[in-house]
Formats: C-alpha cells, structure tokens, sequence
C-alpha cells in the first residue's frame, strides 16, 4: 500500500487508545527522539574527525608517539580536553536551565 495524501492514521481504532493530546505528546516524543538519534550520530562522525586530527597533530609535535608513553600521553591529553570541554558545556547548560 502506497502512501495516499488522505490517509490518515488517526482513525477511530486510534481513538480507542489516545485522545488527541496524548497522540501530539506521543508524536513529539519520538520525533525529539529521532532528532537526538540524528544529532548525536553526527557528533559521533565530527568526534572521529577530531580524534584523527588531534592525533596527527599530536604526531607532529611528538615524534615518538607511535610509542607506549607517546600513546598515553596523547590519551592524557584528550582525555583532559573532552573534560575540560564537558564541565564547560556543562556549565552553560545548567545554567541556562536555571534561568528558565
């Protein structure tokens, strides 16, 4: 069955289970959650990009990371940035939150 225009599935088997608002409410939750699905799949290929950048650059200035404590230096140092960057990020967040 093909997509038609007319149809709709708010018909009258729906009807048993959901008024109108409990249907909206329904409808933006999941569409929120496919939005935050999309999003942070995105963020996932952006957070790749960064982490081969990052290393090359790292590379660059440490000749020696293809060793074990060039290795552990690079996973220091990310791992301070993504917390620096998340207590930031955390920050604004929370604070925006308050505001409302």
């Amino acid at each position: 069955m093909f997509w038609n225009k007319n149809t709709n599935i708010h018909t009258e088997s729906t009807e048993e289970f959901f008024d109108d608002e409990s249907f909206k409410e329904i409808k933006m939750t999941f569409i929120g959650r496919v939005v935050t699905i999309i999003i942070a799949s995105l963020s996932l290929i952006a957070a790749l990009a960064w982490e081969e950048t990052l290393h090359d650059l790292f590379r660059e200035f440490f000749t020696s990371s293809e060793s074990i404590q060039g290795k552990l230096l690079y996973a220091i140092l990310v791992t301070l940035l993504t917390v620096i960057v998340s207590v930031f990020v955390g920050r604004r967040f929370l604070k925006k939150a308050r505001r409302k």
